[in-house]
Parts: structure tokens; sequence; C-alpha cells
């Protein structure tokens, strides 16, 4: 269960650095676009540095925490899975969240032709 499991959390932040590493090889490639490519790699190690913490809490101190809290109510496997959506939800209230998306100008509306 425990590999299966960081095999799926370690998928994450490599899915964030395989979009930034796609995005910097179109960049060098001559496909210039607008995209968040420094925004995926800082994604990616957010996401990494978090991983690093759900692993390490969950070889040290997790197994002790659910032997005293519930033991005989739910299964350590139930903490595993919800321990790195934790991690991340504290560690993005702790950090603040991403930036602001301010929209300078509003798009005009098309005028099209209208069928009857």
């Amino acid at each position: 269960m425990k590999t299966f499991l960081y095999i799926v959390w370690f998928s994450i932040p490599l899915f964030f650095f395989g979009v930034a590493l796609f995005a910097t090889l179109e960049r060098l490639g001559g496909k210039e676009k607008k995209g968040g490519t420094a925004d995926a790699w800082r994604q990616g190690f957010f996401v990494l540095a978090c991983v690093g913490v759900a692993v390490l809490i969950d070889r040290t101190v997790l197994p002790d925490i659910v032997d005293s809290i519930a033991p005989d109510y739910l299964p350590l496997g139930f903490f595993e899975v919800i321990l790195l959506p934790l991690v991340l939800y504290l560690a993005a209230l702790l950090f603040g969240g991403s930036k602001e998306i301010l929209i300078g100008q509003a798009p005009k509306p098309t005028r099209g032709k209208r069928k009857r």
C-alpha cells in the first residue's frame, strides 16, 4: 500500500516538472508562448516539499498518532491517504495562495451577425 501511495505522491510533482520542462523546451525551440514556466517550476518544488514532509510524517509520527487516536475506528491506510492533501492544504494556508489575477481591460464583446 505504501509503495503505491508514494508512487502517486511523487508523480504529482513530476507532472509539474514535466509541464515546466515542456514549456522551457518550447520556448528554446522558438515557439514563444505566454505561459507560466516559472510558475510550473515553483509549483513543482512546492508540491515536492509537501510530499517530502508527508513522507517524513508518515514514516515517523503518523502510526503513533493513529494508534493513540482511533486504532479501532479507522485504519492507518485512511490517514495515509488523506495525509498529503492535508499537508498541501496547511502549507497553502501557511505560505499563501497564488498571485491575484488582475484583468487590465475587459474584452469587448464580438458583434456577429444574427441569424434569424
